[in-house]
Parts: C-alpha cells; structure tokens; sequence
C-alpha cells in the first residue's frame, strides 16, 4: 500500500514539473512552438532529404566559396533546441540552393 502512494505521488511529482517546464519554456522560448511545425512541414516537403544535412566539401568542393552561410533541416533543428532562435525574424528557411545560386549568377 505505502509502495503504492509513494509511486502515485512520485508519478503526479514528475507530471507537475514537465508541465512546469513547459510553462516555462513557452514564456522564456515563445518561438520555439511557433517554429517547430514550420520546420517539421518543410522537412517533410523534402522528400528525397536534399536539405537535411549541410552539403560536404567531398560531393562540392566549391560550395562553400559560393554560399557563405549553409544552411539545413539539421543545423535548423539544433539551433532551435539550443534555443540559438529568439525571435521568428532569426529563424528563416533558406530557400532552395539552386534558386539562391540561379540568382547570384545574375
């Protein structure tokens, strides 16, 4: 019986500080839940996973002489768990790479 109303207490314990937690989070971090699903739908738009990781020297040995910040789903997903994002402003999906040099061609 005692084991009982100790695991109950402990269980209601835990309960009360995740949602502590994520009080806090929402009032320190208010970006974070309005950018998640922004991030996780275009993650999902790419469905061959072109972004999801930033491009290697090896594959493009140039690359990184002509875009200066590389940018992907990964490196997104970090910075935004490491609450690196503190306004919607600094949190930008980067457009397409082929766009982006398209345009610097010009």
């Amino acid at each position: 019986m005692l084991i009982d109303d100790v695991k109950k207490r402990e269980r209601e314990k835990l309960r009360i500080a995740q949602l502590q937690k994520q009080f806090a989070e929402t009032i320190y971090f208010p970006i974070i839940p309005t950018v998640e699903p922004i991030l996780d739908k275009m993650e999902n738009l790419d469905k061959d996973d072109l972004f999801l990781h930033l491009v290697s020297r090896e594959d493009a040995p140039d690359y990184y002489d002509v875009i200066k910040e590389p940018m992907s789903w990964t490196v997104m997903r970090e910075k935004m768990q490491n609450r690196t994002y503190e306004t919607v402003s600094e949190f930008e999906v980067p457009p397409p790479p082929n766009l982006t040099n398209a345009m610097s061609d010009l």
